[in-house]
C-alpha cells in the first residue's frame, strides 16, 4: 500500500487532476476503510459484484482517458518503480 499512497499524493499534486478511482469487490465502506489504514484517500470508490469479471489479477491499476479508453494496464502488486511508472503516464 506505500506505493499507493505515494500514486494517490501524487495525482492530487497534479496540475491536471487525474481522479484515483478504486474499484471493489469487498463494497465501498470495507474499502475505504482498508484504504484508510494506509492513509490513502481514494476520489471514488466504486463497489461491484464479485461476479463481475472487470479484473484479472488483484490489484489491477488502470490509466483511463477523458473518452473511458484504457490507455495503459498494470497488473500485480504495485512497487515504487511501477508507482513511478503510473505517476509518470498520468503527467503526460
Amino acid at each position: 500500500m506505500p506505493a499507493l499512497a505515494q500514486i494517490a499524493t501524487s495525482l492530487k499534486a497534479l496540475p491536471r487532476r487525474t481522479p484515483f478511482v478504486v474499484v471493489s469487490v469487498d463494497g465501498e465502506d470495507q474499502t475505504r476503510g482498508a484504504f484508510r489504514d494506509y492513509r490513502v484517500d481514494p476520489d471514488v470508490v466504486i463497489g461491484v459484484k464479485p461476479t463481475a469479471r472487470v479484473m484479472y489479477a488483484t490489484p489491477t491499476v488502470l490509466l483511463v482517458n477523458r473518452a473511458g479508453i484504457v490507455e495503459h494496464a498494470w497488473i500485480g502488486l504495485v512497487d515504487s518503480s511501477k508507482a513511478h511508472d503510473i505517476v509518470g503516464a498520468t503527467a503526460r
